[in-house]
């Protein structure tokens, strides 16, 4: 009937109850309502402004004991009743008996994860609700679509997410960002380098090519995923252009080893697609005119195993064909005949 708003009443209302004797045992039950506004759901706790009293109590609780209301910033196990009983403050409940010495529980279930974090933004870190708003928006688009990767024009309803996430890699470059926000960032998978973001986009799109083609090799006109992968991996094969990020180097030796050979891409891409044919096929089926997205792999195989040819390959790429059993025609054993025996002349 008579609300109180300001942080000293509600410490001293909420000191009332609290107080009794040494060793009286008795429990204090704090009822505290929350008018939802129209179209709002009990569930909408981190964009909603209706559960601001209960922050305030929960502030004034945690002048009491601050041990206490940080354990409510804990995951609990999924629950009607979110906190766990607090054993210190009264005796264990009757056979029959509902439990009693609960800190914190809602009328309506709610999810444990949800609530941990909405009293550690509200109550114990004191966050900026806008900051607070950006972070639930940004679950929400991850839980949706699997990464943090936000476009900058993206927008979550009436927040724009993807503004929201660019600043918050502008305060983190800049060094403007605490510790426990990076952290919660970097929970929901934030990527802060905009090149290791551009990078994991492209990557996605060369393992899409690999998987089609079978290497990472490709002409520089292809595409995949509406992004120039093949003028991507050229770059990337250039001198130096890795310096200083040795980590995309293992990402991408771990799509494909040959990546980057020593040799011209063009025949990195027929001994990839023929040593996917061989895998169905014997050398004896891959003749002149078999090809493969477009190459002639038989007509290069002929050719790889000339002579001439044959000798000018690099160590690698005869290891490698060696590998599939293949030989340069030079090389190959021929089957040893007995020599005719011819009359001789009288």
């Amino acid at each position: 009937m008579d609300p109180k708003g300001a942080p000293h009443d509600i410490v001293q209302a909420v000191g009332r109850a609290l107080r009794q004797k040494p060793g009286q045992g008795k429990l204090a039950s704090l009822i505290v309502p929350v008018f939802l506004q129209p179209g709002e759901k009990p569930e909408d706790m981190f964009t909603s402004g209706s559960y601001m009293p209960l922050v305030k109590v929960l502030e004034g609780l945690r002048a009491h004991d601050e041990e206490a209301i940080e354990l409510l910033a804990i995951p609990q196990e999924p629950q009607k009743d979110v906190a766990q009983p607090s054993e210190y403050i009264g005796p264990p409940p009757e056979e029959g008996e509902e439990e009693s010495r609960l800190l914190l529980r809602f009328a309506a279930p709610r999810d444990p994860v949800m609530v941990a974090d909405w009293v550690s933004f509200n109550v114990i870190d004191t966050e900026r609700q806008d900051w607070a708003r950006g972070w639930a928006k940004l679950k929400e688009y991850v839980a949706r679509v699997g990464h943090a990767r936000v476009p900058y024009g993206h927008r979550e309803g009436a927040t724009p997410l993807g503004q929201w996430v660019a600043e918050q890699r502008r305060a983190y470059g800049a060094g403007q960002m605490t510790g426990l926000r990076a952290r919660r960032l970097e929970q929901l998978g934030m990527v802060w380098s905009l090149a290791d973001e551009r990078f994991q986009e492209n990557l996605e799109a060369a393992k899409a090519y690999y998987d089609q083609y079978w290497t990472l090799c490709a002409p520089r006109s292809a595409t995949v995923l509406d992004r120039p992968v093949g003028q991507w991996l050229s770059n990337l094969r250039r001198p130096d252009a890795l310096a200083g990020h040795p980590e995309w180097e293992a990402a991408l030796r771990e799509v494909d080893e040959d990546w980057n050979p020593a040799w011209p891409a063009d025949w990195q891409r027929h001994y990839a697609a023929l040593r996917e044919l061989l895998a169905d096929e014997a050398e004896m089926g891959v003749l002149p005119g078999v090809t493969v997205h477009g190459m002639d792999v038989g007509k290069w195989l002929a050719w790889q195993r000339t002579p001439a040819v044959w000798q000018g390959l690099a160590e690698g790429q005869r290891e490698r064909l060696e590998q599939l059993g293949i030989m340069g025609r030079w090389l190959r054993p021929r089957s040893r005949k007995h020599p005719r025996h011819r009359p001789r002349r009288p």
